[in-house]
């Protein structure tokens, strides 16, 4: 039987390189990678945003940095205990460029999975961004 505190506990997982010769792996190593491959649409997202996610009196509050994207082209999914965040930066690529010297901002489709310890599917949800933090407000119903 789970703990109050594991019941409640919020779990959020990254995509990992797995070496050929790694045998041996942690329980939530295996989950992870194992719900990676379930929910994730291979093949699509290229990069992760930074997220903080925070217990609130009356639910949580998620904190994803994502500067350079419209609130509008961001794609929330509530599913069960699973919150996905999904959604499309595009750089500004300059005309008449020669080359590249340094390039560390990630462009493309990004995608976030976190998972709650409890179901949060009836959960109201309240969105918003703020100097490209993008902030969820879940509270319970």
């Amino acid at each position: 039987m789970k703990s109050a505190d594991e019941h409640n506990s919020v779990r959020m997982y990254r995509a990992k390189r797995v070496r050929q010769w790694q045998v041996a792996f942690h329980p939530r190593e295996v989950h992870s990678l194992f719900d990676e491959l379930i929910h994730r649409h291979w093949g699509r997202a290229k990069w992760q945003p930074k997220t903080d996610v925070l217990k609130i009196a009356s639910g949580y509050v998620v904190e994803a940095d994502i500067p350079g994207v419209d609130e509008d082209s961001v794609d929330i999914g509530i599913h069960g205990r699973t919150l996905t965040i999904e959604g499309r930066r595009l750089t500004s690529r300059s005309e008449g460029r020669v080359g590249i010297l340094v390039c560390e901002r990630p462009d493309g489709l990004f995608s976030r999975v976190i998972h709650f310890g409890e179901i949060i599917e009836g959960f109201t949800l309240q969105k918003s961004m703020t100097k490209g933090v993008l902030t969820l407000v879940l509270t319970k119903v």
